[in-house]
């Protein structure tokens, strides 16, 4: 009996998009190997279906622990070479049917389930994520989002890799929030612990919230208790906002300047977490507001506002008013505690947006207002430059003045 020869192993897939080479690599040039870099398909395949085996909940599907479910998944195996897949699944993996796991109605054998006291795997880094992560160690961001025991066993683990040459790179953001400044990273550290532990926080009341509190109550405490639910970032304004809850009260957003003198409290019971998101994702629900904008086409308007809003929920659409280029439309979604944050923004884009009115929207009307009262207020700042430039007449082509659109 002829034996039959064995199949060629088919090369692997590369998962480099780069284009492919013409020439054929040097004989002594170093190969992928399994673990190498991208190259490491198979291995976090591996990792992957072990970890989602052990612990106390595996996360791992029945019908995902047969070894025709682990052939189909198998990177670089389409069903050329099922006796390759076969070999390959045997050795890596233990089946019994005996283990208590349910087997699938195509295979009766079912995988068994690796001892947890030997751990998970790693994950393995490639070059390209050790050097971000030695890059991001050097940041004064790494100081309050990781521990200090944690910082210190990567800079040991990483301290032969090179960081990116940050030279390279231009940050488009305004100054921000200072991280220089060490009572600004203690107490983004205490948010950041509390937010993690299910803590309370501890903030001390200024002048004005003490005015408030004692219209209140006789005898206002020292010291707001909340309870922490998100950190914000705003990559554009490069600042931090905290949105926690005071009982009984909805929730506030709190700068870093707001946050000084901040304290990690004691931890709170689950329930007590647990009510807070549900209350805040009710308030989330009844305090979602929107408002139409039309951005000008001049003073590179439409930039500016995408920019600006970037952060914020949005669709736009062009009028078609027969002209080119005519005015873009931006409907802009938003919460309670952003309004401040809008007004701002709104602001700064001078007459180039116009705040649309809308009989069916009363929160447009109380934006008009406010743009409104705020221009009033800052014209007698801009009298004597007015009046030098002998232009006498008040302007009307404020955001929220355009009699057109009234």
């Amino acid at each position: 009996m002829q034996q039959k020869p064995p199949a060629a192993k088919r090369p692997p897939k590369t998962t480099c998009a780069a284009p492919r080479q013409k020439t054929q690599p040097a004989k002594d040039e170093a190969q992928p190997t399994l673990l190498d870099e991208a190259h490491a398909s198979v291995f976090t395949w591996l990792a992957k279906l072990y970890d989602g085996l052990v612990g106390p909940s595996p996360s791992l599907p029945a019908k995902s622990r047969t070894r025709r479910a682990l052939m189909a998944s198998l990177p670089y195996q389409d069903g050329t070479y099922p006796e390759q897949a076969l070999h390959f699944v045997n050795a890596a993996f233990a089946f019994d049917a005996m283990d208590g796991f349910p087997a699938a109605p195509d295979d009766p054998n079912a995988m068994a389930r690796p001892d947890p006291r030997h751990g998970r795997y790693p994950f393995l880094l490639s070059t390209i994520e050790q050097r971000w992560l030695k890059t991001m160690l050097a940041q004064p961001e790494a100081r309050f989002l990781l521990p200090r025991d944690l910082r210190a066993d990567l800079a040991k683990t990483l301290k032969d890799v090179r960081p990116f040459d940050l030279s390279l790179f231009e940050r488009q953001q305004l100054a921000g929030d200072d991280l220089a400044d060490e009572e600004n990273i203690r107490v983004l550290q205490e948010a950041v612990i509390a937010l993690r532990d299910g803590c309370a926080i501890e903030l001390p009341r200024t002048p004005e919230t003490a005015e408030r509190a004692a219209k209140v109550a006789a005898k206002a405490p020292a010291v707001r208790m909340l309870l922490p639910l998100r950190l914000r970032y705003n990559f554009r304004t490069n600042r931090y906002s905290l949105i926690a809850m005071e009982a009984g009260k909805p929730p506030v957003r709190l700068h870093v300047d707001a946050m000084r003198g901040l304290q990690c409290g004691r931890v709170m019971p689950p329930p007590v977490r647990a009510a807070a998101e549900q209350s805040y994702q009710a308030f989330l629900r009844q305090h979602r507001r929107h408002v139409r904008l039309r951005l000008a086409n001049r003073n590179n308007a439409r930039e500016r506002g995408f920019a600006l809003f970037s952060g914020f929920d949005k669709h736009s659409y062009v009028e078609r008013d027969g002209r080119l280029g005519g005015p873009c439309l931006l409907v802009l979604y938003y919460y309670d505690f952003d309004r401040e944050d809008l007004l701002a923004r709104l602001l700064s884009l001078g007459g180039d947006v116009t705040v649309l009115a809308d009989e069916k929207n009363a929160e447009a009307a109380r934006l008009r207002e406010e743009l409104l009262r705020r221009y009033q207020a800052a014209l007698p700042y801009y009298a004597a430059d007015l009046e030098s430039a002998g232009e006498n007449e008040t302007p009307t082509t404020s955001s929220a003045t355009s009699k057109k659109d009234a």
